[in-house]
């Protein structure tokens, strides 16, 4: 009897060992996920805006703040600057920001295996 109890703990042992790097890989990813997420829902943000600039008619898709915030956490996750034009209302989506969101996209292209979401700030973050 003691021998089964032994032989079973042994195995669940093992088990939990076994799998504690897997679930370690299953988090890493899930915050991958998470990060990507983030980045596409702020780059449609912008983009959406981008093209109510150009077309100028109907209601635009996201608030200034909506697109201020987005506008942030690109700044913030790639330390590439906007420059956008501002006015009394918020971010101008023209031409300037088209150009920052080129330079987004290719600073993504670059970097995109590596970001990551720390739930200890809330941040899309660059890995080391």
């Amino acid at each position: 009897m003691n021998r089964k109890i032994t032989l079973t703990l042994t195995v669940l042992l093992y088990a939990l060992i076994a799998c504690a790097p897997m679930n370690g890989a299953r988090d890493a990813l899930a915050l991958h996920e998470r990060a990507k997420r983030l980045w596409q829902q702020n780059m449609a943000i912008v983009d959406d805006s981008v093209e109510f600039w150009k077309k100028r008619t109907g209601a635009a898709t996201h608030t200034p703040e909506e697109l201020e915030k987005a506008i942030e956490f690109f700044e913030t996750v790639t330390q590439l600057r906007g420059r956008t034009n501002m006015s009394f209302i918020g971010p101008i989506p023209d031409e300037s920001l088209e150009g920052a969101s080129r330079e987004w996209k290719a600073w993504y292209e670059s970097h995109a295996e590596r970001l990551t979401y720390d739930a200890s700030t809330k941040r899309v973050i660059l890995e080391k």
